[in-house]
């Protein structure tokens, strides 16, 4: 037992990066760090990027910078496997008539690709079979919608992630 919990102390140690970060995106990129205090708050970041930060009492101290991917947390003595799934941005976007939409998925599973209009209604179900893991690039074609903004949803071995596109004509 005391080994099991010396271990546990040992890879959190070598793996401090992965520990408590479970509620982060497999990637965390940014390009500054910074400290705010009181009711000064300032952060230098790039838009759409994310913070990892701690709050107490009436201090806020964000931290940005780059992270690899996080393939592992480490809980008490339990090693959790996120994977590596990724939705990731169309292209192009917007688009007139085709965009290319690409994603990554850890593991085979069943994936589902769901197009949604603005008010969060289905539209296409653009992908819904068996895929093998590894990079995947789905070419859509939208010459039957009316121009507008659209979300896209991916779901995979419980993996669920939004994003946009904005069709043109």
């Amino acid at each position: 037992m005391k080994f099991k919990y010396f271990l546990t102390v040992v890879l959190i140690m070598i793996f401090g990066a992965a520990s408590g970060q479970h509620q982060v995106p497999l990637y965390a990129p940014g390009n500054s760090a910074g400290l705010s205090t009181g009711d000064s708050y300032s952060l230098l970041s790039v838009t759409g990027q994310n913070a990892i930060g701690t709050t107490n009492n009436n201090s806020y101290q964000v931290h940005l910078g780059l992270l690899g991917p996080i393939r592992f947390v480490f809980t008490d003595s339990e090693i959790v496997d996120l994977g590596l799934n990724q939705l990731n941005q169309n292209y192009p976007n917007p688009f007139t008539s085709i965009t290319t939409i690409p994603f990554e998925i850890s593991r085979q599973g069943k994936v589902q690709l769901t197009l949604f209009n603005m008010l969060g209604q289905p539209v296409d179900i653009i992908v819904a079979r068996k895929m093998p893991a590894g990079k995947h690039q789905i070419e859509f074609i939208g010459d039957n919608l009316s121009p507008g903004l659209f979300y896209y949803q991916l779901k995979v071995n419980g993996f669920q992630d939004t994003k946009s596109m904005v069709l043109t004509k």
